[in-house]
């Protein structure tokens, strides 16, 4: 099952600049200050209005590699619950440097985290730290599209092809002209139909996020196109 959703910053919340089309999820991107203990009251606050507008909030990202220190983690943990998102994001170079109480804290909650590896760092180090966890279950895999592309479809494919049972987020976007996010609708587009027909394939429940700057005319043309290449391998299958 393929569902949809976009990425979006707290700060374009507390401006009031979201437009968000029905039907889509939202993933949550939160600087470090928003979960820190001061902050919780605001922050709460700001997922709340997203939630008052009809929206379903899947998942709270972080914005950059530090992993959070243990009482940050539970702040996060405190977010995500209050909330009922299925995912806290975390962007890490190296999986081996997470504590084993983070997993092993979610015991019992209706809540995974979530790892995404950056650019050019092997994937093959986060599949081996999944399969070795203990608490496998409550840990997963997103995949950054835009920074794992090489220019090589095949390549992509065959990388996330080898994650198959650990993957739960892609995000997608195309490239502009200066190589910087955009819709997938721009020139310079990735072979969209083999990626999903591939995820199909793999039977992962996948929450697939367009992840660039929010555009409500681009990102429902993108929807349907998403839809379309869905709907037709869906049919042939």
């Amino acid at each position: 099952m393929l569902r949809v959703g976009i990425r979006v910053q707290l700060d374009d919340v507390e401006k009031g600049l979201l437009e968000i089309p029905n039907n889509f999820l939202v993933d949550v991107l939160l600087k470090p200050e928003a979960y820190m203990l001061e902050s919780i009251p605001l922050t709460l606050e700001l997922l709340d209005n997203i939630i008052e507008m009809g929206i379903k909030i899947i998942s709270l990202s972080l914005m950059d590699c530090t992993l959070p220190r243990k009482i940050e983690y539970e702040n996060l943990v405190f977010l995500a619950e209050n909330i009922n998102a299925e995912y806290i994001v975390l962007k890490v170079s190296d999986p081996r440097n997470i504590p084993s109480q983070f997993s092993e804290s979610l015991i019992g909650a209706s809540l995974r985290i979530c790892l995404m590896p950056p650019k050019d760092v092997d994937i093959g180090v986060f599949m081996r730290y999944l399969t070795s966890l203990k608490y496998r279950q409550f840990v997963t895999i997103a995949y950054d599209i835009f920074e794992r592309y090489t220019g090589q479809t095949k390549r992509l494919i065959e990388e996330l092809s080898s994650i198959r049972g650990l993957l739960s987020i892609v995000y997608l976007s195309g490239m502009d002209s200066k190589g910087r996010r955009a819709s997938l609708t721009s020139k310079s587009v990735i072979d969209l139909w083999e990626i999903i027909s591939n995820l199909i394939v793999l039977k992962e429940d996948v929450i697939m996020i367009f992840n660039y700057p929010l555009d409500k005319a681009s990102l429902l043309k993108d929807y349907g196109m998403v839809k379309e290449i869905y709907t037709s391998i869906m049919e042939k299958m």
